[in-house]
């Protein structure tokens, strides 16, 4: 089996609560059925099937679960050097 990676897919609702306050990355259908926006966002809330996201202009919207094609995480680097491995090497 292997790891979901960096940019793990987000569909469970227990997903989308665990990681309430980190940045995703979303695209969800049209009206038309078609897939739509492709937006990066930091998901703020998911409650009653509806996921409450902000963009880094601080525009909240509210978007149906059901609306969502695929949602994605947004890796984080952290190339500061502050693991303990690079302690221990010294």
């Amino acid at each position: 089996m292997s790891s979901p990676g960096l940019d793990r897919l987000i569909k469970k609702e227990a997903d989308f609560r665990r990681f309430i306050g980190r940045q995703i990355r979303l695209e969800w259908l049209e009206s038309n059925g078609k897939t739509g926006k492709v937006r990066k966002a930091f998901l703020v809330k998911f409650e009653d099937g509806m996921v409450t996201i902000e963009g880094s202009d601080g525009q909240i919207d509210e978007v149906p679960l059901t609306d969502l094609k695929r949602v994605r995480l947004v890796p984080e680097y952290d190339f500061g050097g502050t693991g303990k491995r690079s302690e221990e090497n010294k």
